[in-house]
């Protein structure tokens, strides 16, 4: 084989070397690049659900402070609650204690009635009968 023959069959080589490495290259710049704008979707989709996961966390959010501020006032209405109830048992507590006052009272006039009824019994028992009266008997 001539110089002239290896130097054809080495450029031949070379051509498809060239070739196969221009088609390899084309290919990869192809994949590249579909690959760049699947990555573009999906970082696209990703920055959508970011976005839907900050718009539910706000919306959370104001559910949550607003469920605290009824919780606040709930317990404020139960605390003044609480208070007309405590307020309320010591009214209670007052009337128990004047109605006792009072039952205390009732029982001592019922005692001095008494006393005051046996004695006008003993009085009339000694009262000579008068003429014309039966005198309760």
């Amino acid at each position: 084989m001539t110089d002239d023959e290896r130097f054809d069959r080495l450029a031949g080589a070379i051509e498809r070397v060239a070739v196969v490495s221009a088609e390899s290259i084309s290919n990869l710049s192809r994949r590249l690049e579909e690959s760049q704008l699947r990555f573009q979707e999906q970082l696209g989709d990703m920055a959508g659900i970011v976005r839907q996961v900050v718009q539910q966390q706000a919306v959370l959010q104001q559910q949550q402070e607003s469920l605290q501020h009824q919780q606040e006032a709930l317990q404020r209405q139960q605390e003044a609650l609480q208070r007309q109830q405590e307020a309320l048992q010591r009214q209670q507590e007052t009337l128990q204690q004047q109605q006792e006052g009072i039952r205390q009272r009732q029982a001592e006039q019922d005692q001095r009635f008494d006393v005051l009824l046996q004695e006008l019994r003993f009085i009339a028992r000694r009262l000579p009968p008068e003429e014309g009266s039966t005198n309760g008997t």
